[in-house]
């Protein structure tokens, strides 16, 4: 599991919303946005105050190891979240289908263009 996925577990179990997140660490709501997408790490202090604020250990926070017993700390997501995952990847895929669609259709309008352009020069020599 890795960083962005510990931090949106610890936010997930214990916070409404990015906003109240952020508020209860001290940081910008697209400071948290941006370590939820894996833009950017959180710095050592704030990972420390997600830690104190929301008793996780900072040990397995900073590398998913448990620090009592050195081993990596499985999660168990809830049904909800499950059924949550697999929505998102139908939605995702019918994105990436309809995204296909639509470049085929593009393809094919730039073929009609290249088509009609040639046929205007051929127009143009007779």
């Amino acid at each position: 599991m890795s960083l962005k996925e510990r931090i949106r577990q610890v936010y997930r179990r214990n916070c409404n919303s990015i906003p109240e997140f952020a508020t209860k660490i001290g940081v910008s709501k697209s400071s948290v946005d941006k370590w939820l997408s894996g833009q950017t790490e959180p710095r050592t202090d704030k990972l420390k105050k997600i830690s104190d604020e929301f008793g996780v250990d900072l040990v397995w926070l900073q590398t998913g190891i448990s620090e009592t017993n050195g081993q990596e700390i499985s999660t168990v997501k809830c049904e909800s979240c499950t059924e949550k995952g697999k929505e998102i990847k139908q939605l995702e895929a019918r994105l990436k289908d309809k995204e296909e669609v639509i470049q085929a259709l593009r393809d094919q309008l730039n073929m009609y263009r290249q088509q009609l352009d040639e046929n205007a020069d051929k127009s143009k020599l007779a």
